[in-house]
């Protein structure tokens, strides 16, 4: 498809701007001096183009991506004037049977339409893959591939002008280019590109795992699990040699209800021995004083004195010592009916103990051993490694998961067998062949350089390169991007390949004067459009006549005819 015209239209009728093209050379010139020329929106009026090829951003017409500055006056003009672009593209001039006609409304949310009709600006892209590249598939996108005709930015050295796609990696640059030479399927090239994405994101995801989990790899955690196992192997036997597992687990309730109460009456036993020991030192010690000697002669003489100052006594010294006696047998026999009452106690307690107990002889030996509390423990720490084993094999399963997964992608990987191995080499050696017969040739009329592209077949590299340069300028480079795109257009016909019929490129004014009239000479030739944007004095001094910058000219801006001036 040719571009055949392109306008700005108000929403009130006005016509702001209306070029028509043709085929071969068309120059929008800049008018003004070099030092202005940046001003008056040839760089503009590209991008127009750009939009017109389902471009993005809509709001590059008035905002500088360099400088991120906004004119306003601009932005606010075409919003409320409610500005559309509307671009007609042709099969061909003379006599065209298909012709279609694309507006885009360039204030924000404005609408798309092809051929009157509204359609979202994704289905305006996908439209226009089928218009221009008859190309209806999901890979390559139709921004991926208009980049390779529409270069509104060039930039770097040698043969960065064909990584054109910002962000984009060697599988969306591989169906690109295998697409535009007829190499192989581009979907096969996308579906492997995108496999291997995922490929590199599940390494990378399997790293990260790693390195959260402290782990090295599968044989560690195997390790690690075998390592728990032998614990947990040796404290399961022994408490088995304490009492089954099974066992303790249907009375485990039963059984810790159990051993509290026998810990409480086992207290109160100890409780009670020590309340008979008491006793029986007191009873003791009373049987002591009892039969310790008195000095008989001293207390009677005590007791007479005592008399003489209490006449009313009536009592004799033999009835003192009869008391005195009295006394030690009573508290005797008091110590002993408590020391009776202490026995009777412990039986009891005995006999409750016992009953905890009875007929439940694994019970009597986790109670009265206390091994209760031992078993306890060692089913903590049962339970603490099983919990181990437990988290170390999930991370063993995660890890397998992550080998499988990787396994499955470089299966299918592999079974995408590139297009472009050993039983399609002739194909690629052909098509690049083809086409060198024009870039070489083309490259050498417009610099006297002999640049040669090569194809590189594996998967993991970027698809093309250009052999037998060096040192080459910047004006050497932007010659050589015309020579590529020209050879192309010509391969591209040999070929029968649908595909823009237009080439679009920015500023060439670091390109040497003969250098510009050899490509322009050649672009004539050729039943393509060459849509370039150059300064007047560019023409001027590269020995362009009035009258052929007047035929190759589409448009000429300069500060007093702008592209949206009234």
């Amino acid at each position: 498809m040719f571009l055949s015209q392109l306008k700005l239209i108000n929403e009130d009728g006005v016509v702001l701007t209306n070029v028509d093209f043709h085929e071969g050379v068309n120059f929008v010139v800049d008018a003004e001096t070099s030092s202005h020329h940046n001003k008056v929106g040839k760089t503009t009026f590209l991008k127009l183009i750009d939009i017109a090829m389902g471009a993005k951003d809509r709001n590059g017409i008035y905002v500088d991506a360099g400088t991120n500055s906004t004119n306003t006056y601009l932005e606010q003009y075409i919003k409320t004037n409610r500005t559309t672009l509307c671009v007609i593209l042709l099969d061909k001039f003379k006599k065209p049977s298909i012709k279609h006609k694309l507006q885009i409304e360039l204030y924000k949310g404005g609408r798309y339409k092809i051929d009157g009709k509204r359609v979202s600006q994704v289905a305006y892209r996908h439209q226009l893959k089928k218009i221009i590249f008859n190309l209806e598939g999901k890979n390559p996108t139709f921004r991926e591939l208009i980049k390779s005709f529409v270069r509104i930015s060039m930039t770097g050295d040698t043969d960065a002008f064909l990584h054109n796609l910002p962000r984009s990696g060697t599988a969306t640059f591989r169906a690109v280019y295998n697409f535009l030479f007829d190499i192989s399927d581009p979907d096969i090239d996308q579906q492997r590109g995108d496999l291997a994405k995922e490929l590199r994101s599940l390494n990378e995801g399997e790293k990260q795992f790693k390195h959260l989990q402290n782990i090295e790899d599968v044989n560690q955690v195997t390790q690690i699990i075998s390592t728990l196992t032998n614990e947990r192997d040796r404290i399961q036997k022994a408490l088995n040699d304490i009492v089954s597992l099974k066992e303790f687990e249907a009375h485990r309730e039963q059984w810790m209800k159990a051993r509290v109460q026998y810990q409480e009456l086992t207290k109160e036993l100890s409780d009670l021995d020590y309340q008979l020991e008491r006793n029986q030192a007191m009873q003791n010690q009373v049987r002591s004083d009892a039969h310790n000697d008195v000095d008989h002669d001293l207390t009677a003489k005590f007791f007479a004195e005592v008399q003489k100052l209490l006449p009313s006594i009536d009592k004799s010294y033999a009835d003192l010592v009869k008391f005195n006696q009295q006394l030690y047998s009573n508290k005797l026999s008091y110590l002993k009916t408590i020391r009776q009452n202490i026995f009777a106690e412990k039986k009891i307690i005995q006999h409750q103990r016992s009953a905890i107990t009875q007929d439940n002889d694994v019970l009597l030996t986790l109670v009265s051993s206390n091994k209760l509390d031992e078993y306890n423990r060692l089913s903590k720490n049962l339970a603490s490694r099983n919990s181990d084993i437990s988290r170390q094999k999930q991370l063993l399963d995660q890890l397998n998961k992550y080998r499988d997964e990787k396994d499955n992608l470089e299966e299918q990987i592999a079974s995408l067998k590139d297009n472009t191995a050993s039983d399609t080499t002739e194909i690629y050696s052909s098509k690049m062949a083809k086409f060198n017969r024009y870039f070489t040739d083309f490259a050498f009329q417009i610099n006297e350089e002999r640049p040669m592209l090569t194809y590189v077949p594996d998967v993991n590299k970027f698809p093309l390169s250009i052999t037998d340069l060096s040192g080459t300028s910047t004006g050497t480079r932007k010659s050589l991007i015309a020579a590529f795109d020209l050879a192309y257009q010509y391969f591209a016909a040999d070929e029968e390949k649908a595909i823009p019929k237009f080439v679009v490129h920015d500023l060439i004014e670091t390109v040497e004067g003969s250098n510009v009239k050899n490509t322009v000479k050649i672009a004539n030739a050729s039943h393509l459009q060459y849509i370039v944007a150059v300064l007047k004095e560019k023409l001027d001094s590269s020995g362009f006549t009035e009258d052929e910058q007047s035929r190759y000219r589409v448009i000429q801006l300069s500060t007093g005819h702008r592209l949206f001036d009234e």
